[in-house]
């Protein structure tokens, strides 16, 4: 009866093994994950402070709807939780209005241009391209610079092409827009200090100044 009792355990042991093996590998890919999210997430802070908040600015700039977002977006560090799920559900339903003309035009134009090497360098990135909404953020953003570098005279556009690059602008704007929020999240969650920073130099804030008060 012991032997039989033993060979039987002995049986399971391959499936115990299994299962073990399959909680360890799990373990390992999850601390593997959130190793790579942490460090795509450096990366893409890079980014905004590159270019991302600027052409945040200059996109809301030419935004009609923007006053109608721009309470969702003046965060404070206490009650953040709250106001980032509100502006997430906000931001799903949300389409800017954007009034595009020769001056604007140019302007973005001439200041993506200027950033040209930055847009490439996030692009040339392979662990940031398996970053499927980061991905979509520079495809978007990479668009819409051809678009404006393949017109020479912003004077001279039609109404239906102002319309078509108005939603382009309105494409990269929604992207960033969620990429900066998410962004945000992170960095609250695990980096006090830079969230704190963050939330200074919101690009919506009517402060927006690095300066602490007393």
């Amino acid at each position: 009866y012991i032997c039989e009792s033993i060979l039987a355990q002995l049986a399971f042991i391959p499936i115990y093994v299994l299962v073990v093996t399959i909680i360890i590998e799990q373990f390992i890919e999850k601390k593997d994950k959130e190793s790579m999210l942490s460090k795509l997430n450096v990366i893409i802070g890079v980014f905004l402070n590159e270019m991302g908040r600027e052409i945040l600015k200059e996109f809301s700039t030419v935004d009609n709807n923007f006053s109608n977002l721009k309470d969702k977006l003046e965060f404070t560090q206490d009650n953040f939780n709250t106001q980032y799920k509100d502006a997430i559900k906000f931001l799903k339903k949300y389409q800017g209005n954007f009034e595009c003309n020769s001056n604007n035009l140019s302007k973005l134009k001439d200041y993506i241009i200027s950033k040209k090497q930055v847009l490439l360098i996030m692009m040339e990135n392979p662990n940031l391209m398996e970053n499927d909404s980061f991905t979509e953020l520079m495809l978007a953003l990479f668009h819409l610079y051809e678009e404006l570098c393949h017109r020479d005279d912003f004077t001279k556009l039609s109404k239906s092409d102002l319309n078509h690059l108005a939603l382009d602008v309105n494409r990269a704007y929604i992207l960033l827009l969620n990429e900066w929020l998410h962004y945000l999240k992170h960095i609250d969650e695990k980096y006090p200090y830079l969230f704190s920073l963050e939330i200074r130099i919101n690009p919506f804030s009517s402060e927006n100044k690095a300066e602490l008060k007393d």
